[in-house]
């Protein structure tokens, strides 16, 4: 069992849901919508590799160094996804940054330093149970380290 301590709401998770997309309707490989392109910009972080890793259809449009640009990727997962017929939520959150008092539960957070994180689930339901248990664990680390996480 573990020891992470899921919050119950948002609001005390100092968390929120920035955008949901749904990977089904995306429309034309063409011309991506401007969040995909982010997205496509920013395939060396944790969270987005870990995405594309999860979809086999994209192994070959992983490197960005064979695309003129992040858009031109953009339209690449686009043709994949929409030719493998992938479904699903694509989601950024954004979770406040705490700053722990070194052995202490007192923290000192602000939203003007956040930190982004995207991930993937099936239904609109998992959307905020997964932002409550990436805080959540985002926050421990956070309080372990005694500094921010």
């Amino acid at each position: 069992m573990s020891d992470l301590h899921v919050y119950d709401n948002l609001l005390d998770a100092e968390a929120r849901v920035a955008a949901i997309y749904m990977i089904e309707a995306l429309g034309d490989p063409d011309s991506p919508p401007e969040w995909l392109q982010d997205f496509a910009d920013n395939t060396k972080l944790p969270d987005v590799t870990a995405i594309l890793e999860g979809f086999p259809e994209l192994a070959s449009v992983i490197d960005m160094d064979q695309f003129e640009d992040g858009k031109e990727q953009a339209g690449a997962f686009m043709e994949r996804w929409c030719l493998a017929g992938r479904t699903g939520l694509i989601v950024k959150a954004e979770i406040c940054v705490r700053r722990y008092h070194s052995g202490t539960q007192s923290f000192s957070s602000s939203w003007g330093h956040l930190r982004w994180r995207w991930f993937t689930v099936d239904r609109l339901d998992m959307v905020v149970p997964t932002v409550l248990t990436l805080a959540s664990q985002q926050h421990r680390n956070s309080m372990a380290e005694g500094g921010e996480v």
